[in-house]
C-alpha cells in the first residue's frame, strides 16, 4: 500500500468559465509542480476533453481519471469519476444531446468552448450549451453516472449555490452518493468537514479549478495498492485496507 495525493475536480477551456490556459498539457504540468499523482478531469457536462489531457499526463507519470461534472434540473453539481475514457464519453453524450445549442450570443455572454488535443491547439468548439442546466434530476444523473460504471460525488457540498445542501438544505439520505467532496480549507467555513462527516458518506477534497493556479489547492490523499480508478472505488468504500483521509 501507498499513499498517493488526488485533485479530482479540475476543468479544462471546455468548460466556458475555465481560464484559457486550462490545456492539456498546462493542467498536466501543474499537477506535476503541486505534487499530485493522480488528477480528474470534470469539464462542466461533458468528458470531450479528457482523452487529450491523458495523453498529455504521459511524459509526467500523472494518472488521469475521465471525468464529468453534471449540472442538474436543479441547479445541483455532481461529480462523475469513471473507469476509463469510453465508459465517461458514453454518459456524456447522453447529456450533451439533452443540452440546447449554443447561438452567437451565448458564445459572447458565456464564453468559447474549446475542444482541444494533448498539445492545447484547438481541434474545435462545443456546440452545445455546456452552462445550461440538464434536464436529468439528481437522482436521475446519480443514476446515470452509477449506471455507467461511475462513481457520483456531491461537488462542493458546503457552497451556497450549485450545492446539494444549498439547494435542497440537506443531503438526501436515500442518493447513493459514493462521496461528499469539500472545497479547499481557505474556501471551507469552519467546522463543514464535521458537519458532512455526520453525514456518513466518505468525504473527499478537491479543488474545482478553472485555473491553473487552483490545481491542487485541495487534495485527498489515498492509500492503495495503484494509482487507478478501481481502487479508488474501494478506498471509498474503505475496504481491503484503502482509505481516504483530507486535510
Amino acid at each position: 500500500m501507498k499513499t498517493f495525493t488526488a485533485d479530482l475536480h479540475i476543468h479544462t477551456k471546455l468548460s466556458p468559465c475555465a481560464h484559457e490556459e486550462m490545456t492539456p498539457k498546462g493542467i498536466a504540468e501543474r499537477a506535476l509542480e503541486a505534487g499530485l499523482d493522480i488528477i480528474a478531469i470534470c469539464d462542466h457536462n461533458s468528458s470531450r476533453n479528457t482523452e487529450a489531457v491523458i495523453e498529455a499526463a504521459i511524459p509526467f507519470s500523472i494518472v488521469v481519471i475521465p471525468g464529468i461534472e453534471v449540472e442538474t434540473q436543479e441547479k445541483i453539481h455532481v461529480v462523475g469519476l469513471f473507469p476509463d475514457v469510453a465508459h465517461a464519453l458514453t454518459v456524456s453524450n447522453k447529456i450533451r444531446l439533452a443540452l440546447p445549442e449554443t447561438d452567437a450570443a451565448y458564445g459572447e455572454r458565456i464564453g468559447i468552448q474549446v475542444l482541444m488535443r494533448a498539445d492545447g491547439s484547438s481541434c474545435g468548439t462545443e456546440d452545445r450549451a455546456l452552462a445550461c442546466s440538464s434536464p436529468y434530476s439528481l437522482r436521475s444523473a446519480v443514476e446515470l453516472i452509477k449506471g455507467g460504471g461511475g462513481l457520483a460525488l456531491a461537488a462542493h457540498v458546503e457552497r451556497p449555490s450549485f450545492s446539494v445542501y444549498s439547494q435542497l438544505r440537506d443531503v438526501p439520505r436515500d442518493i447513493p452518493f459514493d462521496a461528499l467532496e469539500v472545497s479547499p480549507v481557505d474556501n471551507r467555513p469552519i467546522g463543514v468537514r464535521e458537519k458532512f462527516a455526520t453525514y456518513g458518506w466518505q468525504l473527499v477534497a478537491s479543488s474545482d479549478s478553472h485555473y491553473l493556479n487552483e490545481v491542487g489547492r485541495a487534495r485527498s490523499h489515498l492509500m492503495l495498492e495503484e494509482p487507478s480508478f478501481e481502487e479508488i472505488r474501494l478506498a471509498l468504500r474503505c475496504k481491503n485496507g484503502r482509505s481516504v483521509s483530507i486535510a
